[in-house]
């Protein structure tokens, strides 16, 4: 493994996609459900999701299986 090549290719992904995606990420304002009671109607935890189902769509990994897994 080329240890330098490497370490270009993930100092790009982070400056590129990962920093940009993280900064849109906490902007949704998404408590746990004992800090905001009424969470499912505000649906930040569902703009959360989706935000990050959608990034982990466009990754170039081959075979990638995304699943969205919800607790009752």
């Amino acid at each position: 493994m080329d240890t330098k090549k490497t370490a270009e290719f993930v100092n790009e992904m982070w400056d590129s996609s990962i920093i940009p995606e993280l900064s849109e990420y906490i902007k949704i304002p998404n408590k746990s459900p004992l800090f905001d009671p009424d969470w499912e109607a505000h649906g930040h935890m569902e703009q959360a999701v989706q935000h990050i189902e959608a990034w982990c769509q466009k990754q170039p990994i081959k075979d990638i299986t995304i699943e969205i897994v919800r607790i009752e």
